[in-house]
């Protein structure tokens, strides 16, 4: 057994170290904003600490193993939604892409008489 006051490693011997330990526990890992989580020193990061599990919440999610899915509407009444936004629900998407385009041309109308350099975009 090693003595922790010697900080060397002797060959044949197991580092100690968080991410050793991580291995041997296998955790649950929970990913925010998984869709970050994509890149390749991440997934080598996630590979090494060996979780039992691995719990991505993303919004944007881009896999097909989606377990729980919410609303806009449904993010709004619960409160989970990080800036204030009006939410309008249509009978179509032609409709969605009008009241768009009405609403980016009022507020650039207001960003303009306010005299304020915003310049709203819609996507």
């Amino acid at each position: 057994m090693r003595n922790e006051a010697d900080a060397t490693v002797r060959p044949g011997e197991v580092s100690w170290s968080f991410a050793n330990i991580m291995r041997l526990v296998r955790p649950v890992m929970i990913v925010d904003e998984a869709q970050n989580f994509v890149t390749g020193l991440s997934e080598t990061t996630g590979a090494r600490l060996n979780p039992s599990a691995i719990i991505e919440f993303t919004a944007t999610p881009v896999r097909s193993n989606v377990i729980v899915s919410a609303t806009a509407d449904e993010l709004k009444t619960e409160q989970m939604v990080k800036l204030p936004i009006h939410l309008t629900q249509h009978t179509g998407w032609e409709a969605a892409i009008v009241h768009a385009l009405q609403q980016r041309a009022g507020l650039a109308t207001t960003a303009r008489d306010a005299n304020e350099p915003i310049r709203p975009i819609a996507l």
